[in-house]
């Protein structure tokens, strides 16, 4: 058990700069974009990324799941083939049913998302559609390479990706002042050109066959659990589209910078579950998995919670560094969506007892209660407490998950995970600092408040941290063998 920690550390040290490399480019492109564009700019910019992201994601049918599951059920080579090509073809296919129509309503579309349509707007729209099939096949291409565990070219991929993205937002935004046309024609460009380049690290597994066995397993262990990836994304979308139409697209900017900088917790989610996915799906037969998940569990939530401190208590100077005077207010909205991101990491964690048990549909019945909570929520506090107020009810909406897979997994098999003293210590800290954010300003009350949060994370986590770096100064110490550590993360 004490190795799977060192692999999965490893991996994640791997797979985590690839990932932090994409999601650093927001930040890094953020000085340049707020600096052009105005705050409702910006939320023009973010509810078009938002719409399109949800057409990606009805296109994919929660495939990737299913994929990842049965990629490993068999060694042989003809048949990963046949489960690559037949899931990427029917994905291709969907998606391009799916554009025709938005194309055919376009103008029913954007007058869904915006009160007044000007003509840029559909120039943004085509722009952006445009990109869709270019960002399936880019991402179906850097699963493979996780699952096949072709790191170095994983790296290189993302590399190439970001630099990409970088160049045109600079060639196209500054140097030639394109404005929003610039920052659209920016991202499915460098998708494309993507796609071109990872197609040549897994070019043996393309194939113009489709299995039809193969999809039909890959379909049905993946399709229960699609409502739930949808209904996911209103949770974590649907407050955009409730500040949009009660408040503005400059309420809208703010909070899509704030989720800037609060969304760093969720790329350290997103870099551990690009190691940690394929791993669990490997062991989930094993019957160990429960007691090796918790070990696991543990390291990932300290980790995760200190870093949600870090990013709540150093907001408002990363903000006045990154944004102009404008966005300023945006950084008292970070400590709710930092550690609202800490209760989806508990929430991950439940569901791979789900998982594990092949009952996915629980998924899907889960996430409609978290639904209707979170779509009530929005109708009440939005209006009320605007930009808090949506972060307040993208955190609900988590919590009530953790609720809900609570409950579920205590009956498809027995939970263990030490969950509930996490949950306390990231509502302490996330109301804590957001009250002191907004209710006193002084240096002196920041400073207190900054030794209290540390002070209360040290004493809760004393045990793990302290046994993580016993175990960390001896893995050194070994030179990265871990033959000679005997030392147990968890009594």
């Amino acid at each position: 058990m004490k190795s799977d920690i060192i692999n999965l550390s490893k991996d994640t040290l791997v797979y985590g700069t690839n990932y932090m490399i994409l999601r650093m480019l927001g930040i890094i492109t953020m000085p340049i974009l707020t600096r052009i564009f105005s705050p409702s700019d910006y939320g023009t910019r973010e509810i078009i990324y938002v719409s399109i992201n949800f057409l990606a994601v009805l296109i994919s049918l929660n495939i990737n799941l299913g994929f990842s599951r049965y990629f490993f059920k068999q060694e042989d080579i003809s048949y990963k083939r046949k489960a690559f090509s037949s899931s990427l073809i029917i994905c291709l296919l969907i998606s391009f049913v799916v554009i025709f129509f938005v194309l055919m309503f376009k103008t029913q579309f954007l007058k869904f998302l915006f009160k007044d349509v000007s003509t840029d707007y559909y120039s943004y729209l085509y722009i952006s559609l445009l990109g869709i099939p270019f960002t399936l096949i880019l991402e179906r291409n850097l699963l493979l390479m996780r699952l096949l565990r072709k790191k170095i070219q994983f790296l290189v991929t993302n590399i190439f990706h970001a630099l990409n993205n970088l160049t045109l937002i600079i060639l196209l935004i500054v140097i030639f002042r394109l404005g929003l046309i610039g920052a659209f024609s920016a991202t499915t460009i460098a998708s494309a050109l993507s796609c071109i380049f990872s197609a040549f690290f897994v070019k043996d597994y393309f194939s113009v066959k489709i299995s039809s066995n193969i999809l039909k397993n890959i379909l049905l262990f993946s399709l229960p659990a699609f409502p739930s990836v949808i209904i996911d994304w209103f949770i974590k979308q649907s407050n955009n589209f409730f500040l949009l139409y009660y408040l503005s697209t400059s309420a809208l900017g703010l909070f899509a910078v704030s989720n800037k900088v609060g969304i760093v917790v969720l790329s350290l989610i997103g870099i551990f579950r690009l190691s940690f996915d394929p791993f669990a799906m490997s062991i989930m037969d094993q019957k160990d998995f429960p007691q090796r998940m918790i070990r696991i569990f543990e390291i990932a939530m300290v980790c995760s919670i200190s870093l949600s401190l870090f990013i709540a208590i150093s907001s408002k100077l990363i903000i006045r560094i990154l944004a102009p005077i404008q966005y300023f207010e945006a950084y008292k909205v970070v400590p709710v969506i930092s550690f609202s991101y800490c209760l989806l990491f508990i929430g991950h964690f439940m569901g791979m007892r789900i998982l594990a048990a092949e009952k996915t549909k629980f998924f899907s019945y889960i996430s409609f209660g978290v639904l209707s909570a979170v779509m009530l929520s929005n109708f009440f506090i939005v209006p009320w407490l605007g930009i808090i107020g949506a972060a307040l009810v993208l955190y609900f909406g988590y919590a009530t998950r953790i609720v809900g897979q609570y409950l579920i997994t205590s009956k498809v098999r027995k939970v263990n995970f030490p969950a509930m003293k996490y949950i306390l210590q990231i509502i302490f800290y996330s109301a804590f600092m957001t009250i002191g954010y907004y209710f006193f300003t002084n240096l002196l009350y920041y400073i207190l408040m900054v030794f209290t949060a540390i002070s209360c994370f040290y004493i809760f986590n004393k045990n793990i941290i302290d046994k993580s770096v016993i175990l960390l100064c001896k893995y050194v110490k070994t030179r990265f063998s871990i033959g000679d550590i005997r030392m147990e993360l968890h009594e």
